[in-house]
């Protein structure tokens, strides 16, 4: 089956570039509120409302390359090291907890627990958000895990440069693996079942259907992808030190190629009231 492309030479027309004078791999919306911590002590606070910025000054210099909030607060988990960032936002205190030194890439939330797989480690961390106690599970492997998703309870891990898609229940958690290709994989979506993992530094989209467990490919240019959001049916996946914007229909399975007005890193992308916005050194707004 043959893919269709549509070739766009003009550039995207409603894109705004907002300077942060950063560098940063993670962000969060709350109340209207981007929240955009840094690789050093910096936190962006980016108003979507009014495009106004705030800086807040944290007291840890150190990377963070992933963050989740909940109950009004924003954790924030080191790239390398030994803290586990508390940022209240109502109040706007900080404060942190000292959990086991390692790697990490990527973090879900489940059942009131934050879910912390190691990268180039062996082990997934389990922070108690509500008692705030540590546990630590062995995985038997080390792994590079840039990203991972939760679906119907089960915490779902694809190696970057590996074979392995892990799987983890997290009621009983209980461990397995699925073997797959070995590829790059920086970002990954789920939808309707299916787990699409964008190939960083390839040439493929890789589609894992979930209730089945098999893999199925579709080619693509190749590029270096670190992101991908959903909105409007379509996959968004913008790439890295190039201007390209794919877009992916889950439909028809064709795939759009347009140009933004930037070339940049873009390590980051979430949707919030229709707007995409798209985080590294820059704020990519599109809309």
């Amino acid at each position: 089956m043959h893919r269709r492309f549509i070739e766009k030479k003009s550039i995207l027309n409603n894109v705004d570039t907002i300077g942060l004078n950063i560098d940063s791999y993670t962000s969060n919306i709350y109340h209207d509120l981007l929240y955009i911590p840094s690789t050093t002590n910096k936190l962006i606070i980016f108003n979507t409302i009014d495009k106004s910025i705030r800086e807040i000054q944290l007291p840890s210099n150190i990377a963070r390359s992933t963050s989740q909030i909940w109950n009004d607060k924003l954790y924030m988990p080191a790239n390398i090291g030994t803290r586990l960032e508390i940022f209240d936002l109502i109040n706007e205190t900080y404060r942190y907890i000292t959990i086991p030194n390692a790697t990490r890439n990527t973090s879900e939330i489940w059942n009131n627990k934050l879910y912390l797989p190691e990268r180039g480690g062996q082990n997934l961390l389990i922070f108690d958000l509500v008692n705030e106690k540590v546990r630590t599970i062995p995985l038997g492997i080390s792994l590079y895990r840039h990203q991972s998703k939760i679906w119907n309870d089960k915490l779902y891990m694809p190696a970057n440069s590996g074979t392995r898609l892990e799987i983890f229940d997290l009621v009983n958690e209980s461990y397995r693996y699925i073997t797959i290709p070995n590829r790059s994989r920086d970002s990954s979506l789920i939808r309707n079942n299916k787990l699409y993992l964008p190939q960083h530094n390839g040439n493929v989209y890789e589609i894992f259907d979930l209730i089945s467990e098999t893999l199925r490919t579709i080619p693509v240019s190749t590029l270096s992808r670190n992101t991908c959001f959903e909105h409007n049916n379509k996959l968004y996946i913008p790439n890295s030190n190039t201007p390209t914007l794919e877009i992916f229909d889950f439909n028809t399975e064709s795939i759009e190629i347009i140009n933004l007005p930037n070339t940049t890193y873009r390590y980051n992308s979430l949707v919030h009231k229709n707007k995409a916005y798209i985080n590294s050194s820059i704020l990519e707004i599109l809309s």
